[in-house]
């Protein structure tokens, strides 16, 4: 179950401005295989604060921007269907005589229940 809000949006973590220390974008992203919030930290590097500050303000932006139209970590893969409507006719032929069991008893149900 995915909480309301997917994310918490990055932040500069700038150690009161000490240039002596380091500078983390800190933010947590929703992690689909994982269902809950990870952390993530990027250091932000630079010789000056003002240097850091707008590294900081550009990465912050990009990666806001990112999560709100939906970015997530670990993404879980979609599996491919099996059956489709672009599959070519004999792998549909296949799929047909290796599943025609169960696709004739499905279908017997549903007449018997009028569908």
């Amino acid at each position: 179950m995915e909480p309301e809000k997917q994310f918490r949006e990055f932040r500069l973590a700038d150690s009161g401005g000490d240039l002596t220390k380091r500078w983390f974008v800190v933010g947590y992203v929703w992690s689909e295989e994982k269902e809950k919030l990870i952390r993530k930290r990027i250091e932000v590097t630079g010789s000056t604060v003002k240097a850091r500050l707008s590294a900081a303000k550009k990465l912050c932006e990009e990666l806001n921007t990112q999560l709100r139209s939906g970015a997530v970590v670990d993404p879980k893969p979609k599996p491919k269907p099996l059956f489709h409507a672009e599959m070519p006719i004999p792998e549909a032929i296949d799929y047909f005589l290796m599943h025609q069991a169960e696709i004739l008893v499905a279908k017997r149900f549903c007449a018997k229940a009028i569908c």
